[in-house]
């Protein structure tokens, strides 16, 4: 079974969260890194 991550981070900590990305990769997780995600650009939208 793979394992799966979430990786939220502030602004000023994306390239420490690249790197855990990288690293938890050839740890054999699959990681998922917010890249652009806003939960607050659908939610104004009416959609």
């Amino acid at each position: 079974m793979t394992k799966r991550v979430f990786i939220s981070y502030a602004k000023g900590d994306k390239g420490y969260a690249e790197k855990l990305y990288s690293d938890l990769q050839q740890a054999g997780v699959k990681p998922w890194l917010d890249y652009g995600f806003s939960p607050w650009a659908t939610l104004g939208s009416g959609h």
